[in-house]
């Protein structure tokens, strides 16, 4: 139940753009007690759709180990789909040269597995514009184990072509639950590993989260030493109430309050604020320093997150920052995101759109469990997100900055026959109680329809003059084949509005 109605925001395109510098930057580092780090800031406002690859690497506990609970790898048969699979093939981001004008490369990258699919292997290039080519700044490699559980995660930097610095985190689970985590590192192949940190995670009766310690390893003492708690308590819905931080001084046993996050939910039981709270003047006095606040429409789809500061002169919040949301503005561009700053009025600050240009579902993917969450992959309307453009406004108007493309390519797995299908025709498309669908010369024929997660929903015997009822179906995108004699001779996808 923890945090079962926090709603997953929006990633701006800056997250993925500086996604390659935050994995190498992050990954493994222990953050030093004595330097506080707000956790509400501007950065972190559409924290809650970071893929999960960088929400392994904050102190977003409750959302880590959520997914973490949750996930898990199907185990490949050796038995080929007999789906037609879209393959990602790499994902290119763009930048604007204010010099030449044009659009360039910048970052890319790259998916591949191994040991029939249980590790997956992420790569991240940098553009080099001196020679014109693609250089290796970095590499993830997730294992999965026999149960498709994440078990640990292998990040390497490549500092030059031949050289390379290593860090490997581990997670061990208990009872279905992540017990710890614990990182390693070594500065080269050939280096010894040496320990970094350690998470010790403990939950409720309800099996809700309830506290993290955060080590690092005392070489002293050879062991591991407490250096931060962190606490979380629930309302009686389940809900995400208070996040508690403390330094903890493991030699005198003494914690000390740090920072606090309350939460609180609107009549839908929606998140509609986060508070934080940090240490004021005199001992255990603690302030209103940062807020966050989310609105939604009738439909409960988000529509503006705004980030608050708190001004100590005049008692009250001050706009900082804002993010509105629009929804579907036509078939193909599924979701828009504005972005303005408060200056004695809200300023237009950038602009990014997001496109379904191959109108792509996520049962439709390869290897899709992974890339959908461990990828900064995006799903809008049941159509998985291709492309985003982003514009920034400077002088009066809106100029191109940049772009990320998703490169798919199609290819047909063993066991399909590779003859032409038979042409399709569904109407009205967007659909709302029924649908028509018909293949010329075929007159009676039987009708499957499948959500995005290849899950059967009608199968029926039709005609071609009888409507198909999907009244029934939620709003959403839908896959649809046609069968003569159990022999798929033709396929197609309607949206159900």
């Amino acid at each position: 139940m923890v945090q079962k109605t926090i709603v997953l925001l929006i990633l701006n395109l800056a997250v993925f753009i500086l996604y390659a510098q935050e994995m190498q930057d992050d990954f493994g580092k222990v953050d030093s007690a004595s330097v506080y780090e707000y956790r509400l800031s501007k950065d972190i406002i559409t924290s809650h759709i970071k893929n999960k690859a960088v929400v392994l690497q904050t102190k977003d506990h409750l959302s880590k180990t959520n997914f973490l609970h949750q996930f898990k790898l199907p185990i490949k048969s050796g038995v080929a789909n007999s789906a037609d699979l879209w393959t990602l093939d790499s994902i290119v981001v763009r930048e604007m040269n204010e010099i030449s004008g044009q659009t360039e490369n910048v970052s890319r990258q790259t998916l591949s597995t191994s040991n029939n699919g249980q590790t997956l292997i992420t790569k991240d290039y940098k553009w080099k514009n001196d020679d014109g080519h693609w250089l290796i700044s970095s590499a993830n490699y997730y294992f999965f184990g026999n149960e498709g559980r994440l078990d640990s995660v292998e990040f390497q930097e490549y500092v030059t072509i031949n050289y390379r610095m290593f860090t490997k985190k581990y997670y061990t689970y208990e009872g279905g639950l992540l017990e710890t985590e614990w990182s390693k590192e070594k500065f080269d192949e050939y280096d010894d590993w040496e320990k970094v940190s350690r998470l010790q995670y403990s939950y409720d009766s309800l099996n809700s989260l309830k506290q993290v310690n955060t080590m690092k390893w005392d070489q002293f003492y050879d062991r591991w030493s407490t250096f931060e708690i962190l606490e979380y308590n629930y309302d009686s819905l389940g809900n995400i109430s208070e996040e508690i931080a403390y330094d903890y001084d493991s030699y005198e046993m003494v914690k000390s309050k740090k920072y606090e996050i309350v939460y609180a939910y609107n009549e839908q039981n929606l998140l509609s604020d986060m508070t934080e709270y940090v240490e004021g003047w005199g001992e255990d006095n603690f302030i209103p320093d940062r807020k966050l606040s989310y609105d939604y429409d009738g439909l409960m789809n988000l529509t503006t997150e705004t980030l608050y500061s708190w001004d100590y002169d005049l008692d009250n919040w001050l706009e900082v920052t804002r993010k509105r949301h629009f929804h579907q503005i036509s078939e193909t561009l599924v979701h828009e995101v504005q972005v303005q700053n408060w200056d004695n009025g809200w300023i237009d600050a950038n602009n990014t759109k997001y496109f379904s240009e191959n109108a792509i579902a996520p049962g439709e993917l390869e290897n899709r469990e992974f890339i959908l969450s461990f990828l900064p992959m995006l799903v809008y309307n049941t159509q998985v997100v291709d492309k985003l453009e982003s514009t920034s406004f400077s002088g009066g108007e809106w100029l191109e900055s940049g772009d990320v493309t998703y490169h798919f390519s199609q290819s047909i797995q063993v066991g399909i026959n590779n003859e032409t299908l038979a042409e399709l025709k569904l109407f009205p498309n967007p659909a709302t109680d029924y649908i028509r669908v018909q293949t010329p010369g075929l007159h009676q024929f039987e009708c499957i329809v499948y959500d995005i997660w290849g899950r059967s929903l009608i199968h029926e015997n039709i005609s071609a003059e009888m409507k198909l009822n999907v009244s029934d179906l939620k709003p959403g995108y839908y896959l649809i084949e046609i069968l003569e004699s159990g022999k798929k001779i033709s396929k197609g996808k309607f949206i159900k509005y």
